[in-house]
């Protein structure tokens, strides 16, 4: 009976965090080539957090979503727990351009998918509607 009692106490516990969530927001920006800031828009950013993952806490990532055209990002996120520590892991990709790192330089592989993405956006608008076809994403090499 006692193991009976215990395995409901756990469920309701389990029940009672399920409910509960946490939201991550932010505002994510680069400086550009004229020194201004410049939101990360569009961009790839995945939501990892250390937290407890079976018997040991440990780095995960828990969510992959992405930034507005102003570069924030909102996202609900389960309750894991006390003490649970956040970092975002941000990419310089967008709809229009894959920046592929080979150095340490961040600022540039932003503002080279940025670069590309006005581009996209200059060509989504004048398109003709009767074309159909999918621009593909760039690969660049920053």
């Amino acid at each position: 009976m006692r193991r009976t009692a215990g395995i409901v106490f756990l469920l309701a516990l389990s029940a009672a965090s399920a409910a509960r969530a946490e939201t991550v927001t932010a505002t994510l920006t680069f400086t550009d080539g004229s020194g201004a800031p410049a939101p990360i828009a569009n961009a790839t950013v995945e939501i990892w957090r250390f937290r407890p993952r079976g018997w040991f806490w440990t780095w995960g990532n828990d969510l992959t979503t992405s930034t507005d055209a102003r570069g924030r990002l909102s996202a609900t996120m389960p309750f894991a727990g006390n003490g649970v520590i956040y970092g975002l892991r941000v990419f310089a990709t967008n709809p229009a351009a894959v920046v592929y790192t080979q150095d340490a330089w961040a600022t540039n592989h932003f503002n080279a998918a940025d670069a590309v993405l006005r581009g996209f956006n200059y060509a989504s608008a004048r398109r003709d509607p009767r074309e159909t076809d999918t621009i593909a994403q760039l690969a660049v090499l920053a």
